[in-house]
Formats: C-alpha cells, sequence, structure tokens
C-alpha cells in the first residue's frame, strides 16, 4: 500500500508541481524520526515486541538508519510469514520455518534476502533468546561472485533444437523464449495448456504458491505441435 500511495504522489507531482505524499511524511519524519520509527510498526503483526526492539535499539545508540534498516527487515519477513500460513508466537519460530520462509521471498536479490533474514535473526533473538535464522544454516552464494552464465550462439541453439526430442524441444523453448525457472517447467502439466495459454505455478503468495498466466508463443506452440 505504501508503494502505491508513494507512486501516486510522483504522479500528481508530475501533473500538478507538488507531491502531497512527501508534504504528509517527510516533515514529520525529519522533526521526529524516531516517531516516526515507531508509527510505522503500529498495526503490524507483533507491535508490541517490535516497539520494544525500537526502544532498546534507540537505548543503546544506535544509528536511526540501522533502526529503520532492521525494522522494515523484520517487517517483510512477517509479513511473508504470514503468507506461509504460520499461526503462533515468535518463539514457536523454527531453523524449518525460516528456510520454508526462505522460499516466499522469490523475485527479491539474494542479497536482500539475506540482509531481511539476518536482521530478522537478530529481531527474534532479542524476543525469544535464540536465533532460528543462524541455526537454519541457509547456504548463500558467495558474497561478490558473478553468476557462472554459459551464452550459446544462434547456430549451436539450432543444432541443440535438431537434435532434441519432442519433449526436450518443449523444454528448451518454454525456458528459452518464455523464461520459466526449471522447477515451473516440471510442474507443468497437460490440461495447463489451453488456447494457446498457459497456467504456471511458481514460488509466491499462499500455499498453492503464485499462479500466471501466460500466452504461448510461436516456438513454443509449434514445440508442442
Amino acid at each position: 500500500r505504501l508503494r502505491y500511495i508513494r507512486t501516486l504522489g510522483m504522479f500528481v507531482q508530475v501533473m500538478t508541481g507538488r507531491n502531497p505524499y512527501r508534504e504528509i511524511t517527510v516533515p514529520d519524519r525529519q522533526a521526529d524520526f524516531m516517531r516516526y520509527v515507531y508509527d510505522i510498526v503500529i498495526g503490524q503483526p507483533f507491535e508490541e515486541e517490535l516497539t520494544l526492539y525500537i526502544g532498546a535499539m534507540e537505548r543503546r545508540g544506535y544509528r536511526r538508519s540501522t533502526i529503520v534498516d532492521k525494522v522494515r527487515s523484520s517487517l517483510a519477513c512477517l509479513r511473508r510469514l504470514t503468507e506461509t500460513d504460520f499461526i503462533g508466537d515468535l518463539a514457536d519460530i523454527t531453523p524449518e520455518t525460516i528456510a520454508y520462509l526462505w522460499t516466499f521471498m522469490d523475485g527479491l536479490k539474494e542479497s536482500t534476502v539475506r540482509v531481511y533474514l539476518r536482521n530478522f535473526g537478530l529481531f527474534l533473538k532479542f524476543v525469544t533468546g535464540s536465533n532460528p535464522v543462524r541455526e537454519a544454516d541457509i547456504m548463500w552464494n558467495p558474497c561478490g561472485d558473478d553468476v557462472n552464465r554459459r551464452f550459446i550462439f544462434r547456430d549451436q541453439w539450432k543444432a541443440m533444437m535438431a537434435h532434441a526430442e519432442a519433449d526436450e524441444a518443449l523444454i528448451l523453448t518454454l525456458g528459452a523464449t518464455m523464461g520459466l525457472r526449471r522447477f515451473e517447467i516440471a510442474d507443468l502439466r497437460f490440461d495447463d495448456i489451453r488456447d494457446d495459454v498457459v497456467r504456471i505455478r511458481g514460488k509466491g503468495h499462499g500455499i498453492y504458491g503464485k499462479v500466471v498466466y501466460k500466452r504461448l508463443n510461436p516456438a513454443v506452440r509449434k514445440a508442442i505441435a
């Protein structure tokens, strides 16, 4: 919701020269930054625990920007945790819960997910005395390492398709021309394709994941035929 309102404010600024969103939020944030920090947890899950956490960091002399980062990271994790249908207290969060929560971070850069979970673990440590994020021992890609991508030329692609079986050609075109992930391709069923539209089930919101529909392109239609 905040992103929508912020975007609306920028649109109004382009059309009128003034941004009502910033007129409301920025002066208050500058006048009393810590009041702003306390306000962003109002109405959120585990509001009482977050408020105590903010107060503890403030008393320890944490920088305001650090406090905001830690609170926003924890809020991001708590919101996604509710999407996993988690029911319970913070003490009920286990390393297995964190590992499952990690799968709901689809669409975010790994570096962002790493920061979110690290800060969330520190919040849990403050409240419960244990850090299930650290205990989950998630295997991250080494920091600073580039992804090892291998690109092929058009003639190599044609040669690969020429020797591919029918199912292999379909898998290749679904990945190369429509951008489907491996697990999304593996989860496809015949009844997912109807009238040149494919139903794709991916990681995302709710216990059934995120479901999207995409129109098949000519390459995929040819592979199916």
